[in-house]
């Protein structure tokens, strides 16, 4: 915190005892901490006030689980799953690394920024710029197309093994199967995923021998 905000304490003249009040520890999402800078530079420019440690805690904890839900149960692993479906559709392979990690790293970096700005112009009403429906829209999306790209990395998986390899092969690949639909019953698509993307590979890798 102390490191973002000190360019703007900088200039706002801020005593040194002033200044170790931005040095304080808090735990929110890495991606939403601009919101809650914003906000305390917001307290210490416009009203010339530090901002309290309950107000920040309360809004590290409110930003920290938008940005939990968001980014690492939502976002993050959607962006995996593109990039591994990616990589199976041979039109697509070359981009399969660079797009998904553009798009990562636009929108986290994005969100730092912005959530910093937002915070800074509208200090603590910026709860209210929160909108709750499409908040959770985008998050069920994202979560919706974990089962989507699992159905195209399993469709794609299903036929290599059916028409390059023998029994032996299908053996296993019905194994993998079966533990995948297990944890795809549970809701558990990441691990889904995250299997049936190690089979790809596998398959890849014994294509590569034969």
């Amino acid at each position: 915190m102390f490191y973002a905000s000190y360019p703007a304490l900088k200039k706002l003249d801020i005593a040194e005892k002033g200044m170790r009040h931005f040095s304080r520890y808090f735990n929110t999402n890495p991606y939403m901490a601009g919101v809650v800078v914003g906000v305390a530079l917001h307290y210490e420019e416009q009203r010339g006030e530090h901002l309290s440690s309950e107000y920040k805690d309360t809004l590290a904890s409110f930003f920290g689980a938008i940005g939990d839900a968001f980014f690492w149960a939502s976002f993050r692993p959607a962006i995996f799953a593109l990039g591994v479906t990616m990589y199976f559709v041979e039109p697509l392979r070359p981009l399969c690394l660079w797009l998904p990690l553009g798009i990562y790293i636009v929108v986290t970096q994005g969100a730092r920024f912005y959530g910093l700005y937002l915070g800074y112009v509208h200090g603590m009403a910026v709860v209210q710029r929160v909108h709750p429906r499409l908040l959770h829209l985008l998050i069920d999306s994202l979560k919706n197309s974990h089962f989507i790209f699992a159905g195209v990395i399993f469709s794609i998986t299903m036929y290599r093994i059916f028409t390059l390899y023998d029994t032996y092969y299908l053996g296993i690949a019905m194994l993998f199967v079966l533990l995948n639909l297990i944890m795809f019953h549970f809701m558990r698509v990441n691990f889904f995923i995250l299997i049936i993307s190690a089979l790809m590979f596998i398959i890849e890798f014994l294509r590569q021998l034969i």
